[in-house]
């Protein structure tokens, strides 16, 4: 999948052709219904099975998870994100957003990535908006009949904003309808979960030297 930068100015496809997506007051959202996306229960690491979950840390409504996989070899690789599931009906049964930020990308910059439903109008990407601060854009770059998704570089300004803001709004258009979907996400426990994932993950790159 290719990896944009998440940066004010940043534009889609159908943004450069004078399509934009209407947000909502940053306090109009009742707060989401969020959990961590984090995989169940530990076990064993054998090649080809499920990874095995390490560490498991909560931070309001962001999760950390750290888990290792075997590769064909039996070696393990220890990788750690943090998460939010977003559901929006009370049963918490429904998730209809999925967020992930981890180092997988680069050993220096975070990566946020997003994944939405396969109705989500490819051309037009996503755009985010931090409480009231200008939008930012992503391309949809992956979609097939199960879900869609975004990968962008979190780094400066665009960083600066998720560190400091309460809530993110994500909009993009659903091909079914032919409407736009605002969709809510949560930044309570996004810092604490980032430094400790950031922790973390400055100790691995320790270790491997």
């Amino acid at each position: 999948m290719r990896v944009a930068d998440l940066h004010p100015g940043a534009r889609s496809a159908l943004a450069a052709l004078g399509v934009a997506f209407a947000f909502a007051s940053p306090f109009a959202f009742a707060a989401p219904f969020a959990s961590a996306m984090t995989p169940s229960g530990p076990g064993v690491a054998v090649p080809g099975a499920r990874p095995v979950v390490l560490r498991e840390e909560r931070f309001a409504s962001w999760g950390l998870v750290c888990e290792v996989a075997a590769d064909p070899t039996g070696r393990g690789s220890e990788r750690c994100s943090i998460s939010q599931a977003v559901s929006l009906d009370p049963g918490r049964t429904k998730v209809v957003l999925g967020v992930v930020a981890d180092y997988l990308d680069s050993p220096d910059v975070l990566t946020l990535r997003f994944r939405l439903a396969p109705t989500a109008e490819r051309r037009a990407g996503i755009g985010l908006k931090v409480d009231d601060r200008p939008e930012m854009r992503l391309p949809l770059d992956d979609c097939n009949a199960q879900r869609c998704e975004a990968a962008g570089r979190l780094r400066g300004e665009a960083l600066k904003r998720w560190r400091e803001g309460k809530a993110v709004q994500l909009a993009f258009i659903d091909t079914s309808s032919g409407r736009q979907v605002l969709l809510p996400i949560a930044l309570y426990g996004f810092v604490s979960a980032l430094n400790a994932l950031t922790r973390l993950h400055r100790r691995s790159v320790d270790r491997r030297r």
